[in-house]
């Protein structure tokens, strides 16, 4: 079970989700709504670690009309990593971004809900 499919079983209930697959999508996997929170999450399962490239896809994709005010989620395995360029870039956004790991999305996201 990956740690998007577990949350419900941590106080977490979907209320609305949809997947995308397609080449207008911004890199977004998921879209969807927790209790008050809109969210945009995009999952790489990557060996190499994570780049900038990829928050700034989607840092873009989060100034969508339809994204308005979403948090942003990049989630990867948990032996995976995010580069300090990554995590810089993060950082410096206007929205809100969570760069988290497949066994820690539960905590991160009750951190940005509470």
């Amino acid at each position: 079970m990956s740690g998007i499919e577990s949350t419900s079983g941590h106080g977490f209930g979907r209320e609305r989700s949809s997947s995308f697959r397609g080449n207008n999508d911004g890199g977004i996997d998921i879209r969807g709504r927790l209790y008050c929170m809109n969210f945009v999450i995009q999952c790489k399962a990557w060996v190499h670690p994570i780049g900038p490239k990829i928050i700034r896809e989607l840092d873009g994709a989060l100034t969508q009309l339809e994204n308005s005010g979403a948090i942003g989620i990049v989630v990867i395995p948990d032996d995976g990593r995010f580069s300090f360029d990554a995590v810089i870039r993060a950082k410096m956004s206007v929205h809100y971004i969570i760069l988290t790991k497949e066994g820690s999305i539960c905590e991160d996201l009750k951190a940005a809900y509470c």
